[in-house]
């Protein structure tokens, strides 16, 4: 598929999305998602899409693919974090919420997330931890 061919998709599904058609949005986001150019931020949209319409276990999977694709996206390592510990579990969320913390170490937000995992593996102090270092 030319890069030409998948920017005008991006921007239709872009369009779509605007205007709430999520599986609409996704069925073009699949197409994208196919092609051997697909990038990293396609896949984290197509996960995003995924998880809007209810989808939690392929959205970890996409999830999957936007990391392998580009290790360093905070933002697929903290969705990740959320969307296993929806699927309670709690020790993968707990994982992916450190990575994120190693690439945004001030995500306030992120180390709350690791605290609730945390508890839910029954390590509190660890959680305790987590909540006193979100509010330094």
């Amino acid at each position: 598929m030319p890069g030409e061919e998948i920017e005008s998709l991006q921007a239709q599904a872009a369009t779509l999305i605007e205007q709430g058609q999520a599986t609409e949005a996704l069925k073009i986001y699949e197409q994208i998602c196919a092609s051997s150019k697909a990038t990293a931020a396609d896949h984290y949209n197509r996960a995003n899409l995924l998880h809007t319409l209810g989808k939690l276990e392929e959205a970890l999977q996409s999830l999957h693919t936007t990391v392998a694709l580009e290790p360093g996206h905070a933002q697929a390592w903290h969705m990740a974090g959320a969307l296993n510990g929806l699927v309670n579990r709690p020790e993968v969320a707990a994982d992916c919420f450190r990575k994120t913390l190693e690439l945004l170490p001030h995500a306030t937000e992120t180390r709350l997330n690791l605290a609730h995992a945390l508890l839910q593996m029954g390590q509190r102090e660890a959680a305790i931890m987590e909540c006193k270092r979100a509010t330094e």
